[in-house]
């Protein structure tokens, strides 16, 4: 899906809406699965698209567009499986440090 907004354009992958689900299910996102990107952050991000975008050939970028998108979508597998993980084995809840000296 593609969203225009305020000159901005934005693309939303049909995968894209995991982080979504995740926040209905779980009622809150946990703070590992969140990243902020600064400023700063999305323009250098900015600035090397578009002088890759400046240096390519044409007939290149569908391929380029379809490496991205096959990158986001290992990368959202990779938190979706480290989700799963923790849920699995509930080590969220679990305290990595022993309750007590005894359990040295």
């Amino acid at each position: 899906m593609l969203k225009v907004k305020h000159n901005k354009m934005s693309v939303q992958m049909p995968w894209s809406g995991w982080f979504n689900s995740q926040a209905k299910k779980r009622k809150k996102i946990e703070p590992w699965i969140m990243a902020d990107m600064t400023m700063e952050e999305e323009l250098h991000v900015e600035m090397t698209l578009r002088a890759v975008l400046n240096c390519i050939d044409p007939d290149e970028i569908p391929d380029l567009i379809s490496g991205f998108a096959k990158e986001n979508f290992r990368l959202v597998k990779i938190i979706k499986q480290a989700g799963d993980y923790i849920d699995k084995n509930d080590i969220s809840s679990k305290s990595s440090f022993p309750k007590s000296k005894r359990s040295l």
